[in-house]
């Protein structure tokens, strides 16, 4: 008796198609795949990255910049207090060891480094163009190179929740990206530029807020903008080429025109279900063939089948399924 469910299923699905088809009409049907394209297109079209960026930067860019800058700059500060404690720390140790202990220099270097952060990068940023130092010289350093790293491990979670708690719109960046973001070399000269103020001479580089916002923050509003404009559009155009559709249906009104359309909607239906009815076949096909046959879905059971069998058999011959 199992074996009539499979015929009995597949002559509902068929049923049901044809009765959804024969209600629906071919015109309501055909009409409703047309909108389908065109609103599906419509928001690929204004979701496409060419306009959701142009989007962002119209709008939204210098907003997320200004939150970015502060949180970088809060970021920066406490970096910076902890990069002055270590360097007084060291120069300590060295006027102790070099320079016998002098109270007076060990009060000149702490008068230095305590000058205010932005006095203090542009006078090194001075000392830096007056030696003709370039900045290549740091980048190459494998020391300077793992300090920034370390910097970068260490504040990245910082960075990220200071940017999280600033930005509007949802948008949101994670630890692990900053962190990853900061470890090639124009992310290391982004955070040299950002606490000391020195760059190489061909560097393009504004600091590490607009090195986020380039390599994180903005790849990520454009995709957050292009889901919300493609949900809005489809939804839009959808609405009103429904309300077209319901104005072009009044002609099943007429009598004749919806006796026809009923019909076609049948045979439209009818080829709608049996390609339902196909495609389930072959997922049978290949779950069987894959399993070898379960208690209630084998070959066996489906030779004693009515029609189900001999669908069963010509998926099977299907090239791909071979």
């Amino acid at each position: 008796m199992i074996q009539y469910v499979y015929d009995i299923v597949a002559a509902v699905i068929l049923i049901a198609f044809i009765g959804r088809g024969f209600k629906r009409g071919v015109l309501r049907t055909v009409l409703s795949l047309i909108c389908m394209i065109i609103a599906f297109t419509a928001a690929a079209a204004c979701s496409s990255y060419p306009v959701t960026s142009k989007i962002y930067d119209d709008y939204f860019s210098e907003t997320v910049n200004e939150h970015i800058d502060s949180a970088v700059k809060e970021v920066r500060d406490e970096a910076s207090k902890k990069i002055k404690d270590e360097a007084m720390q060291s120069a300590d140790s060295f006027i102790d060891d070099n320079l016998g202990g002098s109270d007076e220099l060990k009060q000149l270097v702490r008068d230095y480094l305590g000058t205010d952060d932005d006095v203090l990068r542009s006078q090194i940023s001075d000392a830096f163009s007056y030696f003709q130092l370039d900045i290549s010289s740091l980048l190459t350093n494998q020391y300077f190179r793992d300090k920034i790293d370390i910097i970068a491990s260490e504040y990245s979670g910082t960075v990220a929740a200071e940017i999280n708690s600033r930005l509007p719109f949802g948008i949101t960046v994670s630890q692990s990206s900053v962190e990853e973001i900061f470890k090639d070399t124009e992310a290391h000269e982004a955070v040299i530029y950002e606490l000391l103020g020195i760059k190489s001479q061909d560097s393009a580089t504004t600091g590490a807020a607009n090195y986020l916002e380039k390599k994180i923050v903005r790849p990520t509003a454009i995709r957050m903008i292009g889901t919300i404009v493609w949900v809005v559009v489809f939804s839009a155009v959808s609405i009103v080429l429904r309300i077209v559709v319901s104005i072009v249906l009044i002609v099943r009104k007429i009598e004749p025109v919806k006796t026809c359309d009923s019909l076609l909607g049948g045979v439209l239906g009818a080829a709608v279900g049996a390609m339902v009815v196909v495609s389930s076949v072959i997922l049978i096909v290949i779950l069987v063939r894959f399993t070898g046959g379960m208690t209630y879905m084998n070959e066996d059971i489906f030779s004693r089948t009515l029609f189900f069998g001999r669908l069963y058999d010509l998926a099977k011959g299907f090239s791909f399924l071979k």
